[in-house]
């Protein structure tokens, strides 16, 4: 109950709210625009795929963390550090130029090429 003098709140479900807005519908997609979203759905499919077997195969092929024997000297340790850091860093590199070769300079600029085609055309077809 409201207290006195205050008017009672009204309540709306969603699908009244619905009515009164109303849905723009959009229209449907041409077989080809159809096939092009196929096509970039599998295509971005193959760059999440290839993107996670890269990070992947970087991840199980770095080098391990140096131990360092108690008996090391300031020079041997420097030098194992330093092999480390050069380990670490072509491990880095080969992933990324993998993922450089395969995503970024193929996958890329097909997979934008069929967006670009896909929302191209249904907003030019529309209009």
């Amino acid at each position: 109950m409201a207290p006195t003098g205050l008017p009672e709140k009204e309540t709306v479900g969603p699908a009244e709210i619905l009515d009164k807005v109303g849905t723009a519908k959009e229209p449907p997609l041409t077989p080809i625009q159809r096939a092009g979203m196929y096509l970039a759905l599998g295509v971005g499919l193959t760059i999440a795929l290839v993107t996670t077997a890269v990070i992947l195969d970087w991840f199980l092929t770095r080098p391990g963390l140096p131990s360092l024997p108690a008996g090391t000297s300031s020079d041997e340790a420097a030098k194992i550090i330093q092999n480390f850091k050069e380990l670490n860093s072509v491990n880095l590199e080969r992933a990324t130029k993998l993922f450089d070769l395969i995503v970024a300079k193929a996958f890329l600029p097909v997979f934008t090429g069929i967006l670009g085609y896909i929302f191209g055309s249904r907003t030019s077809g529309g209009s």
